[in-house]
C-alpha cells in the first residue's frame, strides 16, 4: 500500500467522524444555519490537557491516482440526492473519502515515527477492489462531540447519505486490524467492532434525518434507472493520513 502523508489544520473544522453501526432514530436541536460541512475527518482538539497534539485520522480517498472516471460515476448520485428536496448538499469530491480509524490525537514528534510503523505495518499489502452500492444510499448521524469539562456529548449536528462498501469487506477488515495495531501503540482507539464501510456523498443537518430516511425509501435516486445493483468499482492502493497544527502541509 503506497503511503501519503497529508496533515493540514483549519480552527473552524468540526469533528465529523461518521458513527458505525447507529442508525437508530436520535432527537436532535434544531440547528438553522449549520456551518458549511468540513471533512467529517478533521476536527477541533479543545481539550487542554492534549495541548500540542492533532487530531489524526486515516482514510482513503477516492478521488486520484488509479481511480480515474470516479467523479463522473459519482456525480450523477450527488446531483440526483441534491434534486430530491430533502434538504441535503453534495459533499466536493476532494472529500470523498472511506474511512480506516477513528480521530485519535498524536504530538508533531510522533506523526514521522507513527507513519513510519504504519507503514511496516501495510507492508506488502495488495490493493483492494471494492463496489460501491449506487441505488441504495443509506443515511448515518455523526458523532456526537464532547461538549465541555463536564464530559457530557453534544448531540450529532449532522446527518450523512453514505454509499455503502458492498464487496472487499474481508480485505478491509484485514487492513483495519493491520491500521489498529499501529494506532494502538501510540495510545489511539481501535476501529469500530463491526464496521459499516461507506463513502458519504452528501449532508443536512441531523434534524433532517428521518425525512431522508423516508425520502429516499420513497423516491430513490433519480438517474439510475431504478435498477437494483447499480454499483462502482474503486481500487483502495494507497493509505492518507491527515492530521494538523496551523496551516502547516506534509506531502
Amino acid at each position: 500500500v503506497i503511503m501519503e502523508l497529508l496533515a493540514e489544520y483549519d480552527e473552524a473544522d468540526e469533528d465529523e467522524d461518521e458513527v458505525q453501526m447507529k442508525q437508530a432514530e436520535s432527537k436532535t436541536h434544531q440547528k438553522t444555519q449549520p456551518p458549511p460541512p468540513p471533512p467529517d475527518f478533521m476536527g477541533d482538539l479543545n481539550d487542554d490537557s492534549r495541548k500540542g497534539q492533532w487530531w489524526t485520522h486515516l482514510s482513503f480517498p477516492l478521488v486520484g491516482r488509479g481511480n480515474a472516471g470516479i467523479e463522473e460515476l459519482l456525480g450523477p448520485v450527488v446531483r440526483g440526492l441534491e434534486g430530491l428536496g430533502l434538504g441535503c448538499t453534495g459533499i466536493a469530491p476532494d472529500e470523498w473519502h472511506l474511512s480506516l480509524s477513528k480521530n485519535f490525537p498524536l504530538s508533531y514528534m510522533q506523526i514521522d515515527p507513527f507513519v513510519a510503523l504504519l507503514k511496516s505495518r501495510l507492508e506488502g499489502t495488495q490493493s483492494i477492489p471494492l463496489s460501491l452500492s449506487l441505488d441504495r444510499p443509506e443515511v448515518f448521524l455523526g458523532q456526537p462531540k464532547a461538549a465541555g469539562q463536564d464530559g457530557g456529548l453534544e448531540e450529532p449536528q449532522r446527518a450523512f447519505v453514505a454509499l455503502r462498501v458492498t464487496t472487499g469487506i474481508p480485505e478491509l477488515l484485514d487492513l483495519v486490524r493491520a491500521v489498529d495495531g499501529a494506532v494502538a501503540e501510540f495510545g489511539g482507539p481501535g476501529y469500530y467492532e463491526h464496521p459499516i464501510f461507506h463513502v458519504s456523498v452528501a449532508w443536512a443537518p441531523a434534524s433532517q434525518y428521518k425525512t431522508l430516511q423516508t425520502g429516499l425509501t420513497k423516491k430513490g435516486l433519480p438517474g439510475l434507472g431504478g435498477e437494483d445493483g447499480v454499483a462502482a468499482s474503486v481500487f483502495l492502493d494507497h493509505v492518507r493520513v491527515m492530521c494538523g497544527d496551523g496551516a502547516r502541509r506534509y506531502a
